[in-house]
């Protein structure tokens, strides 16, 4: 099984809805995540930045960054590429969970 996003159904409003906003505390200590994403369209990459920030009771906040970047592929392209690497198609679905073609 591959969860990997289909290109062509990657509207702005589904790379929105990628956002996180995390805030937590435990006794004395503060965790903030914050998580946004954008997509290359013309070469299918898809980039999510994290920002965190941890505090310990009135203590000075430590900031933290980083990000990752999933290729993302059209369902055609995916098929192809699975195919030729000895997989076969079962079924693939959309975001939402239906059958797609």
């Amino acid at each position: 099984m591959f969860d990997i996003f289909n290109l062509a159904a990657m509207t702005d409003k589904t790379i929105s809805d990628l956002a996180m906003l995390i805030d937590k505390k435990v006794g004395n200590k503060k965790l903030h995540l914050s998580q946004f994403s954008t997509l290359n369209r013309t070469n299918g990459l898809l980039t999510s930045y994290n920002n965190y920030s941890t505090q310990e009771g009135v203590k000075k906040p430590k900031n933290f960054q980083s990000h990752f970047t999933l290729q993302v592929y059209e369902a055609r392209e995916l098929q192809k590429m699975l195919s030729k690497a000895g997989f076969e198609i079962n079924s693939q679905y959309d975001m939402k969970g239906a059958p797609s073609s």
